[in-house]
Formats: structure tokens, sequence, C-alpha cells
């Protein structure tokens, strides 16, 4: 099922595909994660293009298309450029995607969460400051 459409805002450029699995959510759970995709949507967030939700028994399947990339760097070394275009830097540390989730469901940190881009698979690890370990 689809839960978002901006496919219009990004018509011609190149989208890299994006996946959130969740296994063993409450609905509380779930409504955060898709409340965040949602928030995160515009271009200076996530700059979603489009999102689908895929549920098969115990597993919560969220794909999206961006057109940022993806490339894991400390904080350290994020440029300007990075916090641009770079998708990582809107996924994790203090007051991003994750963190945020974390914050409105906090009971989110004891379930199993991976993201991929779609080449590797991070576990998401949920805090004030949350990170991806690559699985």
């Amino acid at each position: 099922m689809q839960i978002i459409d901006n496919a219009e805002d990004f018509e011609g450029l190149d989208l890299h595909t994006y996946t959130l699995s969740l296994r063993g959510l409450s609905q509380k759970e779930i409504e955060a994660v898709e409340y965040h995709l949602d928030d995160y949507s515009w271009e200076a967030g996530l700059a979603i293009a489009a999102a689908h939700v895929e549920q098969n028994d115990h597993l919560r399947k969220f794909t999206f298309t961006s057109p940022k990339y993806f490339e894991p760097k400390e904080e350290q070394d994020w440029t300007d450029g990075d916090l641009e275009s770079n998708i990582y830097t809107r996924l994790v540390g203090k007051e991003q995607f994750f963190s945020n989730i974390f914050a409105d469901a906090p009971s989110i940190e004891a379930k199993e969460v991976v993201f991929s881009d779609g080449s590797n698979e991070y576990l998401v690890e949920f805090s004030k400051y949350s990170e991806l370990k690559k699985v």
C-alpha cells in the first residue's frame, strides 16, 4: 500500500531505494514510524519520492525512494554537501529520524529494526542519538 506519493516533485532525478523492516511492532510504534516517514518526506529531510508498506505476519516493511545517496560517516566528517545530499545525516544522530521515532515510541528500542540501502543491511540502535550498525 502506498503511503507517500511525492514522485512528481522528483521527476527526472535518479532515485535510490531504501527499506526499513520492523518485526513485532505495537500499533503505537507503527504509528510513530509512519508519522515520521511522512514528517521527514520533505526535501531537507529524507526527500521521499514515494513510500510503500507491506505487512507479512509479524514483519512490516517500508520501502521508499529518494534522490539522496546513503554513505555512513562519522558526524565529525560530515560536510555541507553531506547534510544536503547524504540521507545518512538525516537518519542518525540527535533529533534526526530514528531518534524522533524513539522519542515518540521508546519501546521500539527492544524491537528488531533493519535499514537497508539495497546493498547492505544495518541494525537500528534507537536512542537519543540513534545509530546504524552494519549487519
